[in-house]
């Protein structure tokens, strides 16, 4: 990944005048691009799997020109590094990298948890809780996929209460390069067990206590950060084509 898919202000491809060419070739672009990230997400790509233009337009069904712009929207948000004669591959970030992201995701969420101590918003963390109540039951029935969904939902969550749609863009573009990291790494069988942390994090809030959530809230996405086995990368183990199936259009299935 490149620093400035972490760093940088990367441009929209909505800015990028020569990107639109049509209502048409925006959708299919789109269409990609949710597949992609959805395969991402769900680490049916991991990164640094090579994401060729001519296998992508046959998988779709769509132009090298329309995978082509999925792609340069893929790679302003994060998620796909674009190599100068190389071609596109699923971003792989590195530790540095990954603590970078939390380090964002962190100051992000201080800033969203003391807006919600001064506006008295503590009555609103009743799906807060109710999404910790479903983590806690996931943990119980050992399913680690559930529980690691509900725990990063639990974040989004957290970030919409402070109702700034610029936030939330910035903050779900980060979450999404943070699940890159799951894609790539094993984890810490343990790390299961943050959602005692996402239960006194809503306590503080409750309490009004705005310098222990912000210490609560680095300690534990420094935690989480850390909790990545970066000894042990998992590879990419079916074609492109089977791992983006299961997020086809229709369309694209029966063509």
């Amino acid at each position: 990944m490149s620093s400035k898919a972490v760093n940088g202000s990367a441009v929209s491809i909505w800015e990028r005048p020569a990107a639109r060419v049509s209502g048409e070739m925006t959708d299919k672009a789109s269409a990609i691009v949710s597949a992609v990230t959805q395969a991402i997400l769900d680490h049916n790509l991991v990164p640094g799997t090579k994401l060729g233009e001519r296998e992508l337009a046959e998988i779709f069904g769509s132009s090298r020109v329309i995978v082509r712009q999925a792609l340069v929207e893929l790679s302003d948000g994060g998620l796909v590094s674009l190599q100068r004669n190389r071609g596109a591959f699923v971003a792989n970030p590195s530790l540095a990298e990954a603590l970078e992201i939390y380090d964002a995701l962190t100051i992000i969420e201080q800033s969203v948890a003391e807006i919600l101590i001064e506006r008295g918003a503590a009555a609103r963390l009743g799906e807060m809780r109710q999404l910790n109540e479903r983590q806690r039951k996931a943990i119980e029935e050992e399913n680690r996929q559930l529980s690691h969904d509900l725990g990063r939902d639990f974040h989004t969550a957290l970030v919409r209460l402070g109702r700034n749609r610029q936030i939330e863009e910035f903050h779900a573009r980060l979450t999404r390069q943070a699940a890159l990291l799951s894609s790539l790494y094993t984890t810490d069988p343990e790390a299961c067990g943050f959602v005692h942390d996402h239960d006194d994090i809503l306590d503080l809030i409750e309490r009004g206590e705005v310098a222990a959530v912000k210490r609560k809230i680095q300690t534990h996405n420094q935690v989480v950060a850390r909790s990545f086995n970066y000894d042990q990368v998992r590879e990419q183990s079916l074609p492109l084509a089977e791992s983006l199936a299961p997020y086809l259009p229709s369309n694209a299935r029966s063509a």
